[in-house]
């Protein structure tokens, strides 16, 4: 189980030893997401994301702050959804302190330039046209726009283009300073070091990040509409998307949510597949996706299709889900939904970003964390 203990300015550090790792991983979680902006900060969430990564005090170019990863072998990223901004670091063991700096270099000594704010503009553009031109990423956020009409959360985690051209340096500042504290913060470090060199380096590296408060749940007054269809010039095929409301990340129905997505599509052998691409060969890719996050949670069904196949792909999606709710569900299938979802978690663990991700991701849903034994335990219990 991993350890957890909290810095004097509130900062929750998370810490799994992880023997014979050659390797050590950092998970640097903010309830920042973008449905915390304000009107005048649609897309500052993401950006701010993407900027940081060009130059800090000690490392005041994009190249510089790059090399210091890259010449240690390495890896760097950052991530922004819709709850909360994650900032990740892989490097090998005996330059475990290269992860502590590079992290807090860019969370708390940014340059934010104005030049660097400029370009940053032109890459965000192109991938809000790259999300916009392909229909099974821009399904899930259309979905999202239905579900939550009017308010940020159904809006694109990027911001619109008319959005980006709207920022500037003070409003990202702003936006920092704001969302970027100890106790909306989160630092999961996964790998083979003693917990006493973890608890010295995280005083000396974060002690200076500003107390704040963990931002409250958002509550949700939205009437979601029902369908849409929208028009993608030059795309040979559609993306059908259906969805229903979820439960919350405190629920413990999400635990068997999870199960019915194992049925329906993971594996070449769930319902989903058997029926729309084994029996009919109606398309190639066929998802499902249970979310739960702290305000709200949807289950969604995606398919890849022919447009004058949606209909056939559609009645059919809706038969195994009339089959569901009329539990008709076999023992063996849950066995193999247990199975599946049991490997899935273990495979994901073999990596320890994957972890240390895992662990800072429950914190920001339930202000503590929980053991993959005890979530297993969970799914165990509802399909015996």
């Amino acid at each position: 189980m991993p350890q957890i203990f909290t810095l004097s300015n509130g900062l929750t550090i998370i810490h799994k030893k992880r023997l014979e790792s050659l390797t050590v991983s950092f998970s640097l979680r903010f309830i920042a997401g973008s449905m915390y902006e304000g009107k005048n900060e649609v897309g500052q969430a993401h950006f701010l994301e993407h900027i940081l990564f060009n130059g800090t005090k000690k490392y005041p170019t994009k190249f510089k702050l790059a090399e210091f990863i890259d010449e240690r072998g390495g890896f760097k990223n950052g991530r922004t959804n819709k709850e909360n901004v994650e900032y990740v670091v892989k490097i090998l063991k005996d330059d475990l302190e290269t992860g502590f700096e590079y992290l807090s270099q860019i969370i708390l000594y940014p340059l934010i330039s104005q030049d660097d704010i400029y370009k940053e503009k032109k890459i965000i553009e192109q991938e809000i046209n790259r999300i916009k031109s392909d229909p099974k990423l821009f399904s899930y956020r259309l979905y999202y726009s239905l579900l939550f009409p009017n308010i940020r959360l159904g809006g694109l985690n990027t911001g619109d283009i008319e959005d980006i051209k709207k920022i500037g340096r003070k409003g990202l500042i702003s936006f920092l300073e704001k969302m970027y504290s100890a106790r909306n913060a989160v630092l999961s470090i996964v790998g083979d070091v003693p917990l006493e060199k973890i608890k010295t380096l995280s005083e000396k590296y974060f002690s200076e990040m500003k107390i704040g408060e963990k931002v409250s749940i958002i509550d949700i007054n939205s009437t979601p509409k029902l369908f849409h269809m929208e028009i993608l010039p030059h795309i040979s095929q559609a993306t059908l998307m259906l969805g229903w409301k979820g439960v919350t990340a405190d629920s413990k129905q999400r635990f068997a949510l999870d199960i019915i997505s194992q049925i329906l599509t993971k594996g070449n052998s769930s319902r989903l597949h058997t029926r729309i691409r084994g029996e009919k060969a109606l398309a190639y890719s066929i998802m499902s996706e249970n979310t739960s996050a702290r305000n709200h949670g949807l289950f969604t069904i995606s398919v890849g299709v022919s447009e004058d196949k949606i209909p056939e792909c559609q009645k059919l999606i809706e038969e195994e889900i009339e089959k569901l709710c009329k539990i008709q569900i076999s023992k063996e299938e849950l066995r193999k939904a247990f199975v599946l979802m049991k490997s899935s978690l273990l495979f994901s663990f073999e990596d320890s970003l994957t972890e240390a991700s895992y662990y800072s991701s429950k914190w920001c849903l339930h202000s503590t964390i929980t053991n993959i034994d005890d979530e297993l335990k969970q799914y165990e219990k509802i399909c015996n």
